[in-house]
């Protein structure tokens, strides 16, 4: 990896270190005034006052060559008026709770923790190009975008393990005084007064030390970048053997795991970033021999396949279950995996003396277009809340029941509070008492995690009886709808619109009164289990499959089959063994 003629980290002159300092200070001391509320109330502000506090003082921090440094200033002011659209979006978007609300950053945590990220990755993307672009112009030299992002992750991880080690030293002060009998400073350092600021100059001081100390930092990142070298290989020939093992298998398999998605990104992505740590900055000999070359350009030519098995897994889920937020940001993944595994593609193909050589304009391009749609996914442009809002109504159609309502309550933030207080007011709800009594119960609760109210009627419609003809105990639905065993048995879950549960009545002991199995789709490994009399039911345990790993039958396998009835009870192979009162079974 070669080195760049002129490092930005370094600072041009004293004033620009003690800048740095003062910026990280002031943004601890906004955070503690947003914190006790000092600032003011509401969600709007709060969301602007802690993206302002956060995001713009970390640019200035890795920019900042001196005290008086106008560019750097500039790009600040210019961050700050992007990012106060972007905070007031958001803010307006979260829950409908009185802003005094003790749970108030939790309850909005499904709203603001995808904005702090998406914010977050787009700033660290783009802030080389601000770096290169005051040193280079409008040129962009890939191998100069390429050592400002590693010197800028090596600052924040270095002011990272800086902090740590100071609060270690500070928690081991309070702890030897507070041994005898001093507490004066373990109270003193809990106090948010206490730590904001100190966290703040922790933080300000570790980044003009890692700034100043680029070059060492650079030696430890080319051990580390070796590791890639050696991993590249492997996961290609995993990417070859699985592709190939597909052939065998076909898709079925991966569509049972209802993880495909995940999974084959997983691999997509952590190639991708396996070549990147090997290709470096583009200007270093091509590694490996001829064979190795071989084996990864194969591998790469295969990742447009693993991109579209994702997309078509995705659809497949989509076209179950609708859009949600968490399928749209997986959609966005596998949109940036199918350019990514195009473009390197092409990069393989590519007629050209050094290896990979149209790899540096492809990680620009994507780049840029990731920022760029990072920052719109969080603005109106692109707002995935109101997507999925719009996607779930129209997958439930008339089928109202079918919509989860605590998902528009608590994930979907003001767009799905907006949508409940319509659906109260339509004439189909309004019909329906079962419906009415769901959705008044999701605009009252005042915690995701509180459990909603099930009613018998729901709970029996929720959980049909199989086989056909059997007819679920009502003190069975009794203790399913208790919290403790709504959540242990996951309950919960056979709740959701979407899930597909049954209670299976089978005698397992042979004393003539059957017991009741709850099978759901989402696990097949282990089933709880059910038995009693009238109106008194317990759970007596669980169901847990005999056979080996590679024989293990699938929720969706096991559902279908439970519900076309074909189960029996049968004795076990083999007795058990008991031993002082122990039982002892055979688990092949």
């Amino acid at each position: 990896m070669t080195q760049p003629a002129e490092s930005p980290a370094a600072f041009s002159d004293r004033s620009g270190a003690v800048a740095v300092v003062l910026v990280s200070l002031v943004a601890s001391l906004l955070l503690l005034a947003m914190q006790e509320r000092l600032l003011g109330e509401g969600a709007v502000l709060r969301s602007a006052g802690y993206t302002l506090s956060l995001g713009v003082p970390a640019l200035l921090c890795l920019l900042l060559r001196s005290a008086r440094d106008r560019y750097a200033w500039i790009c600040g002011a210019v961050l700050a008026l992007l990012l106060w659209p972007l905070a007031f979006h958001t803010g307006d978007s979260c829950l409908d709770l009185p802003a005094t609300s003790p749970d108030w950053t939790r309850d909005c945590s499904d709203i603001f923790t995808p904005y702090a990220l998406a914010l977050g990755v787009a700033l660290f993307v783009l802030l080389p190009f601000l770096q290169c672009f005051r040193e280079q112009g409008r040129r962009l030299p890939y191998d100069t975008l390429y050592h400002r992002a590693w010197d800028n992750a090596q600052a924040m991880a270095a002011a990272g393990v800086f902090t740590g080690a100071g609060w270690l030293i500070l928690w081991l002060w309070a702890a030897l005084f507070k041994l005898i009998g001093i507490r004066f400073f373990h109270e003193l350092f809990g106090e948010e007064r206490f730590y904001y600021p100190v966290t703040g100059l922790l933080v300000g001081l570790g980044i003009v030390l890692a700034r100043n100390q680029a070059g060492a930092l650079r030696s430890m990142l080319r051990v580390c970048l070796a590791l890639g070298r050696l991993l590249l290989p492997l996961i290609a020939l995993v990417a070859l053997m699985f592709l190939a093992a597909l052939f065998f298998t076909g898709l079925q398999p991966l569509w049972d795991t209802r993880r495909a998605t995940s999974l084959l990104l997983c691999l997509v992505l952590g190639t991708v970033a396996l070549v990147n740590s090997v290709y470096q900055d583009g200007t270093a000999e091509a590694p490996y021999g001829h064979l190795g070359r071989w084996l990864v350009n194969a591998a790469l030519l295969t990742l447009p396949i693993y991109a579209f098995i994702a997309a078509i897994a995705l659809q497949l889920r989509v076209g179950q279950h609708g859009w949600s937020v968490d399928r749209l940001w997986a959609a966005i993944l596998i949109g940036f995996a199918v350019l990514y595994s195009g473009g390197y593609a092409v990069a393989v193909l590519w007629r050209g003396t050094a290896w990979l050589a149209r790899l540096a304009p492809v990680n620009t391009a994507l780049a840029l277009l990731l920022v760029a749609v990072l920052l719109a996914s969080q603005s109106p442009l692109l707002n995935l809340r109101a997507i999925s809002l719009h996607s779930q109504l129209a997958q439930a159609g008339e089928r109202l029941d079918r919509l989860d309502f605590k998902y528009l309550r608590w994930d979907l933030g003001r767009p799905g509070i907006e949508a409940l207080q319509r659906l109260r007011q339509d004439p189909r709800v309004q019909a329906n008492p079962l419906l009415q009594a769901r959705i008044e119960a999701a605009l009252k609760m005042e915690s995701r995690w509180q459990d909603q109210p099930i009613s018998a009627p729901q709970m029996a419609q929720r959980l049909p009886a199989r086989p056909q003809g059997a007819s679920v105990p009502q003190g069975l639905l009794d203790l399913l709808a208790t919290p403790e065993e709504y959540r242990n048995s996951d309950v919960s879950e056979c709740m959701a619109p979407a899930a597909r549960c049954y209670l299976v009545s089978v005698d397992l002991d042979r004393d003539g009164a059957a017991e009741w199995i709850l099978v759901s789709g989402e696990r097949a490994h282990w089933l709880p289990v059910f038995g009693g009399v009238e109106p008194k039911w317990r759970r007596l345990g669980q169901l847990q499959q005999r056979e080996e790993a590679s024989r293990e039958i699938s929720a969706q396998t096991l559902l279908d089959a439970v519900d076309r009835g074909e189960f029996k009870a049968e004795p076990a192979p083999w007795d058990d063994l008991v031993v002082e009162g122990r039982r002892f079974g055979v688990l092949p």
